[in-house]
Order: C-alpha cells, then structure tokens, then sequence
C-alpha cells in the first residue's frame, strides 16, 4: 500500500514493480482508494477467420440505408 502523493514521486519505481507482476493499492489518507495492476499477456495469435460462424445470420438488407440513421447524420427525418 502506497499513499497517492508517496506513488506520484515513485511513479517509475511503480512502473517498474507493476512491469513485475505486482499489485499498488494506492491509499489517501490511509483508505485504500485504488489498485495499480499488471495487464494480462496480450496474445500474439491471429484469431481464425469464421470463429462466430453459424452463432448469428447477417439480415438481407444488412447494407442498405436506413432513412432513420441518414436523418440523424443529415438532419433529415423520414
């Protein structure tokens, strides 16, 4: 635990202790207020091509206007 003005001072040393794998709870006035944690690994894999196919059908008139959208983006109303 760490208080808010000690972490602005260390913010290097935090970074680099985050970078490690540790968790800052930061403190204001000795009540923990927040917490500094590391993201998880990002993955390096492509997803496959297709994952979401027959989870959902694409409607037919999927591409076409929508009169209702068009007004909002040019102020015209059906």
């Amino acid at each position: 635990m760490m208080e808010l003005d000690d972490a602005a001072h260390r913010f290097a040393e935090l970074t680099a202790l985050i970078r490690a794998g540790k968790v800052i709870t930061l403190c204001d006035a000795d009540r923990p207020v927040a917490e500094i944690r590391p993201l998880p690994p990002r993955s390096v894999e492509r997803r496959a091509f297709g994952l979401a196919r027959g989870v959902f059908t694409v409607p037919e008139d999927f591409g076409k206007p929508d009169p209702e959208i068009e007004g909002m983006f040019y102020g015209k109303r059906p």
